[in-house]
């Protein structure tokens, strides 16, 4: 879905994570019309580019963030159609949608090449960033606990069968933004309440 501004437009877009619980259908999109996300940032010309990047009961977290990226490149490659600056574009989200946006933040350089997916700065509300913790415990994928299920099927589709301890250990850095942070990171507002 695209908002975009009834008056003058600034030029710059944001890409907006629509999921809550990685879950991401068309409620997610009310919820922050109701929370008048799009009538604000419209109303100072902003485009908003909601993205619905796929849901935990279908979708790994590594295939929601490919989801999120494609739509990232539609935005950049449709740019001149929204007249907006590919290169100041803007991402955020709420909770999931705040992972998934960090997610996308941290790993748009990979290994130094750009993948087409980079923004100017990420602007994220009470987005969970470490799956190898909660709280002050270690997580466990195979645990019973809400947050072994949700780690599970976001880094493993629910499987873990035949895999190392390394192995599980490195899927679980490869979904937490916190782990995988670096210098060609764009800068991060992160707000918690």
């Amino acid at each position: 879905d695209i908002f975009v501004p009834r008056n003058k437009k600034n030029g710059l877009g944001i890409v907006d994570v629509a999921s809550g619980a990685w879950h991401s259908d068309r409620s997610k999109i009310r919820d922050h019309k109701r929370a008048q996300m799009y009538d604000i940032f419209a109303s100072k010309g902003y485009t908003v580019f909601a993205v619905r990047p796929g849901s935990i009961t279908k979708f790994s977290a590594p295939e929601m963030l490919a989801n999120l990226k494609t739509g990232i490149r539609w935005v950049k490659k449709h740019s001149e159609q929204y007249q907006i600056d590919p290169q100041r574009l803007g991402l955020t989200g709420a909770s999931a949608g705040g992972h998934l946006a960090c997610l996308a933040s941290v790993t748009a350089h990979p290994k130094n090449k750009p993948d087409g997916t980079e923004v100017k700065a990420t602007a994220i509300f009470f987005p969970p960033t470490d799956f190898t913790m909660y709280g002050t415990r270690a997580v466990d994928p195979s645990g019973k606990d809400r947050f072994g299920r949700i780690v599970r099927q976001l880094a493993f589709s629910g499987k873990l069968d035949g895999l190392s301890e390394e192995q599980i250990t490195a899927r679980i850095i490869n979904i937490s933004p916190a782990k995988l942070v670096h210098k060609q990171a764009p800068p991060f507002l992160l707000i918690h309440g």
